[in-house]
């Protein structure tokens, strides 16, 4: 978010969103915040066509209002997405031509591989304490707890 944050260091990805089209290059960008787009930013994100919204709050919604129109339908769609943790989560792609719920289901070792909010790593730590293994041993054995709770909802 160096780029995105800073209104004079977003100015070029303006340009660049609004004449790499017609070379067939497109900008791709990933944020979990959209409060970290200015307003500088509007104009390259009103240009995306494609939207990926995973598991988007009524907040989230709103402040997506900024940069797109959306209609009921679009904002009911994506704020009827949910996600169970270990499980899955679900988002909303839209498109001109597509409007689709999706859902994604992580498997059990990348997840844990991915893992690093402080709870994550406590229990990762406390596992590798109680059972003396090593942290990729760890990881190894917390997938196959998630996958035993997977099988058994």
């Amino acid at each position: 978010h160096v780029i995105t944050t800073n209104p004079t260091l977003v100015k070029p990805f303006v340009f660049g969103a609004k004449t790499w089209r017609k070379l067939n290059i497109w900008l791709r960008q990933g944020t979990q915040q959209l409060k970290d787009y200015p307003k500088e930013a509007e104009k390259m994100l009103d240009l995306s066509e494609w939207w990926y919204l995973i598991n988007t709050t009524e907040n989230e919604v709103a402040e997506l209002e900024r940069f797109k129109t959306l209609t009921e339908d679009e904002k009911h769609l994506m704020c009827s997405t949910r996600k169970e943790a270990k499980k899955y989560t679900e988002g909303v792609i839209l498109s001109p031509r597509l409007k689709s719920i999706f859902r994604v289901v992580m498997p059990a070792l990348p997840l844990v591989l991915a893992g690093t909010d402080g709870d994550e790593k406590l229990a990762r730590r406390k596992i590798m304490q109680e059972k003396n293994l090593s942290e990729l041993e760890a990881c190894f054995y917390i997938a196959d707890q998630i996958k035993q709770k997977r099988a058994e909802s």
